[in-house]
């Protein structure tokens, strides 16, 4: 241990010194004091400002209602076929339909209708658009004729293979809609039941003569849409 040893004439030295600068360091131990205390007021102030309104934010945030659920879009597998329309257009991947659909079709004009399945698919006139809460009814020509109705005449002539949970994807004004399956009805030329009923659910029903190449009866195949 190192002791520092200061002799009596050092002493006298230190205590002159220190009897003439006390004066001083008193002045600057109060300033500094002042000082400390001036600039503390506003940051102890602020300081409880700020808890005060981070306390009341937090006491708002927990007064707000609990947020409403927000449906997302469902994560759509891709389809080996390119929609020939975003506009507005059919496409089944298990039988290779591809085509385009002619919205607000009249479903009591024979020479309306007959004009559309030129173009395409038709959707009938009265029936919701895809995606909407209701029936969309789309149908089109079951036929081997070509020369009389057109390039479209043979696109639902597969409607009878599908099944149950097989996949209709509806393109409309750039979005994609997909319905699963969940019936096959085979019905006479005057039953409209299964388009005019009325439902809360989005149902897709696609419907053509059947058997290929009669007007004998008519197949609708429901779908319900993917949500």
């Amino acid at each position: 241990m190192t002791c520092l040893v200061i002799d009596g004439g050092a002493w006298k030295l230190y205590y002159s010194f220190m009897s003439k600068f006390k004066p001083i360091f008193k002045t600057f131990s109060a300033i500094c004091l002042s000082s400390l205390v001036l600039v503390g007021q506003p940051f102890v102030s602020s300081f409880k400002f700020e808890s005060s309104e981070r306390l009341n934010l937090i006491k708002k945030l927990q007064a707000l209602p609990p947020a409403k659920e927000v449906t997302v879009a469902p994560q759509l597998p891709p389809l080996s076929l390119t929609p020939v329309s975003n506009g507005f257009s059919l496409v089944i991947e298990k039988i290779g339909v591809n085509v385009p659909v002619v919205e607000k079709t009249d479903l009591i004009d024979e020479k309306i209708y007959m004009e559309a399945m030129r173009h395409g698919a038709a959707h009938g006139k009265g029936t919701v658009l895809p995606g909407s809460p209701g029936i969309s009814f789309i149908f089109g020509h079951s036929s081997n004729n070509y020369l009389p109705l057109g390039p479209y005449n043979s696109i639902f002539n597969r409607l009878n293979e599908l099944e149950k949970d097989d996949r209709l994807s509806v393109f409309y004004k750039e979005v994609r809609y997909d319905y699963l399956v969940t019936e096959k009805v085979i019905v006479s030329p005057q039953d409209i039941g299964h388009i005019i009923e009325k439902t809360e659910e989005a149902i897709l029903v696609v419907g053509a003569c059947y058997p290929v190449g009669t007007t004998n009866s008519r197949i609708l195949i429901k779908g319900k849409l993917v949500i």
